[in-house]
Formats: structure tokens, C-alpha cells, sequence
């Protein structure tokens, strides 16, 4: 219900520009429709994460937060994961992309970055790194309160094995970023 009502505050400001918002989208579903289960983790892997976090940077928190609620719709209607997972999922996806892509536009506005700065992709990097720290640690308290297991023990199954591939996810929303903000939508597709 918070991210709800700070998206609805903060959407005015946010660039609602619908092919750039579609675009992604499309690539977060369609990744996330295919994503690949790690059974010792309980959880699934895909690329929407990376499209989630072009959307911070791109359009703002609102429309990611849109974006991530979209896609874990769209994920449950494959998947079926029990209610109380959706219900975590929606919830984690609305937060978490809201408040990073609020970050992002935040220290962009107050330091005066546009995409030639040399701190810009800098900027970008710490969004992911940032959106990937609130959203593990919100998966991780959810499976700490559902089955008990230890924070460490999450991190250590889900984190560890998949922190090399975050780093080239990483190092792609910095381009993806700074490709479609030099040179356009037209760019992103």
C-alpha cells in the first residue's frame, strides 16, 4: 500500500514515455516467462531484473515499479506459486524498484549528472547494486519468516553462486542506459 501511494505522489515527475516503458516491459515478461529454477534456492533466475533497473534509470521509480508489478503478474500466471509468494512478489516489486529508481533520479538531480558525466555510469552501478541489496534482503527476510531458514544460508544458496552473472547484468545496464540516453528508444529495440 506505501509503494502504491508514494508511486501515485512521485508519478508526475517520473518520464512516462510509453515506447521506452513498453520496450521494457515486453523484455522483462517475456525473460521472466522463461526464467530458470535454482532448486536449492527455491527461487527462479531471469533477465527482467536487468530491465527493471534500465527502467529506474530510464523512466524513474513509478514506471519501474509499474514494470515490476507487471511482470510478476504475468510470471504468476505461468508459474502459480502460491497466493502468499504472489502477494510477497507484488510487494517486493512494487518497493524496491520505486525506491531505486527515487534514488537514482534523487542523486542525479541534487549532483547535476547527465549521461556524459564521468559519475553517471557510477550512478548506474550503484542503482543495480542497490536494487539487487533491497530485493535479495526482502526475498531473504520473506524465506526467513516461511521457513526459518537463516539469512546467510539464503544469500549463500541464491547470492553467492549468482553474483558473477549480476556483475555482466550490471555492466549491461550501464550500457543499455547509456546507449538509449545518447541515442534513443530506437536504440533499446
Amino acid at each position: 500500500t506505501c509503494a502504491v501511494v508514494v508511486a501515485v505522489l512521485t508519478s508526475p515527475s517520473a518520464n512516462w514515455d510509453l515506447v521506452t516503458l513498453v520496450l521494457l516491459l515486453v523484455f522483462a515478461i517475456a525473460s521472466d516467462l522463461m526464467a530458470a529454477s535454482i532448486r536449492s534456492a527455491k527461487l527462479k533466475v531471469s533477465g527482467s531484473f536487468l530491465a527493471l533497473v534500465v527502467a529506474m534509470v530510464l523512466l524513474g521509480g513509478a514506471p519501474a515499479a509499474l514494470i515490476g508489478v507487471l511482470t510478476i503478474t504475468a510470471g504468476w500466471i505461468k508459474w502459480r506459486e502460491k497466493p502468499h509468494y504472489l502477494l510477497a512478489n507484488l510487494a517486493s516489486y512494487a518497493a524496491f524498484p520505486l525506491a531505486c529508481g527515487l534514488f537514482f533520479d534523487y542523486v542525479r538531480d541534487t549532483q547535476g549528472l547527465d549521461p556524459g558525466d564521468t559519475a553517471f555510469p557510477f550512478l548506474v552501478f550503484a542503482t543495480f547494486v542497490l536494487a539487487l541489496t533491497i530485493n535479495f534482503t526482502l526475498a531473504a527476510l520473506y524465506t526467513r519468516h516461511m521457513d526459518g531458514t537463516p539469512m546467510l544460508t539464503t544469500a549463500r544458496r541464491a547470492l553467492v553462486p549468482l553474483l558473477a552473472s549480476d556483475l555482466v547484468a550490471a555492466l549491461m545496464a550501464v550500457g543499455v542506459s547509456e546507449i538509449t540516453l545518447n541515442w534513443g528508444a530506437g536504440a533499446l529495440a
